[in-house]
């Protein structure tokens, strides 16, 4: 079973927010000890991370405190490990919160899909362009699907590509130490 632990005692060491870089380089090392985190955590740290290093636009919030809120489809697994990792958790005043079953998907800010979804991915993407929803995946093809977020295993590294021209359409804003960290596919808008 994996453990709360882990993520957080590393964040504590690393200095909190100013070290996404290092905690995220360290974690996507994969160096085969028993301490290194699996791919699921490394992706669970990066869609917690994102709400630390992304700004939706105010009208994505019903109120100032209002949860923001995760939606992961079609990987319950990640769903588990990324509801343990954001538990009591805030991002700029917003708690986090973990949809499992969103009355739409537009009703998420940070919507994870899956790529077991298949052809299903195409019409949710559809759903929610140009909405203040950060998508993710878990492939590049993701991204050039449309998505704005793929986690893309390199090796044994997990990196970010990010389409900045999706992301800068749904009015969302993305801290450039994140941009630094990743691949940057489409042009800003």
């Amino acid at each position: 079973m994996i453990g709360r632990p882990v993520i957080p005692r590393l964040l504590q060491r690393a200095g909190g927010r100013g070290a996404l870089a290092a905690v995220l380089w360290v974690l996507s090392a994969g160096t085969g000890t028993a301490a290194t985190p699996t791919p699921l955590e490394v992706r669970a740290l990066y869609l917690y991370n994102f709400s630390l290093f992304v700004t939706w636009p105010e009208t994505a919030f019903e109120a100032p405190d209002a949860p923001l809120r995760y939606c992961v489809v079609g990987n319950p697994a990640l769903a588990r490990v990324l509801a343990r990792l954001i538990e009591g958790e805030k991002a700029r005043g917003h708690p986090l919160e973990l949809v499992e079953q969103p009355r739409t998907f537009e009703y998420c800010h940070l919507l994870y899909l899956d790529h077991s979804l298949g052809e299903r991915v195409g019409a949710i993407l559809a759903g929610v362009r140009r909405r203040p929803v950060l998508t993710v995946g878990d492939s590049e093809a993701f991204v050039q699907n449309g998505g704005m977020v793929g986690l893309v295993r390199q090796g044994r590294r997990i990196r970010p590509v990010i389409h900045r021209a999706a992301v800068g359409k749904a009015g969302i804003r993305i801290s450039s130490k994140l941009l630094r960290l990743a691949r940057l596919v489409g042009k800003e808008p």
